[in-house]
């Protein structure tokens, strides 16, 4: 009993993982399209990503260039973050007729700078200090999308995206449009 129904279940996900792959009818066909983002990280509360990027799809692989804004957006004062990436990335698609799964990753740079108070308070006199880390180092970034495609040139959906590094990991979700030859 326990076999048969380990034999069943394991044979319906290997023709589940076998049989996505043909619902992709690509003719040979080369896509191309940009897309931009705005989503929150989710370990740093108030900070904003904002990421834009140029895609070309051949077969089932991606690539993709991709510049990324984190900042969180003050009121009053200078941003405490703003970090700029730079990154180009690869990855797998999968197509249906009206939406697609999409992740991928890369090497990339992140730059910018980082700044933080330090309030003292001796003798009655409070002196506020602001102390700047600047950084500069290499990465990897990620993404992983749900992209609803209505239009043969537009699409909006939902994704995780990141970025590894030494520095200041990130990562967070995602609202994207993309224009362009998505289907």
């Amino acid at each position: 009993m326990k076999k048969e129904f380990f034999t069943k279940i394991l044979s319906s996900a290997f023709l589940l993982l076998f049989s996505t792959g043909a619902q992709a009818q690509f003719q040979g066909d080369s896509l191309f399209w940009i897309d931009g983002s705005v989503g929150l990280v989710l370990h740093d509360p108030g900070l904003i990503s904002n990421i834009i990027g140029a895609n070309y799809q051949h077969d089932k692989w991606i690539y993709r260039g991709r510049y990324g804004n984190y900042t969180d957006y003050a009121l009053m004062g200078e941003n405490q973050f703003n970090l700029h990436e730079f990154s180009a990335m690869a990855g797998k698609r999968q197509l249906n007729r009206l939406s697609h799964l999409y992740g991928s990753a890369g090497l990339g740079f992140l730059t910018g700078k980082i700044t933080d108070q330090m309030v003292t308070n001796s003798g009655g006199t409070t002196t506020t200090i602001l102390i700047v880390q600047k950084i500069s180092t290499v990465c990897i970034p990620f993404e992983c999308e749900y992209m609803f495609i209505p239009a043969k040139f537009t699409g909006i959906g939902i994704g995780i995206n990141g970025n590894l590094n030494l520095k200041r990991p990130l990562i967070g979700v995602q609202l994207k449009f993309s224009l362009g030859k998505v289907r």
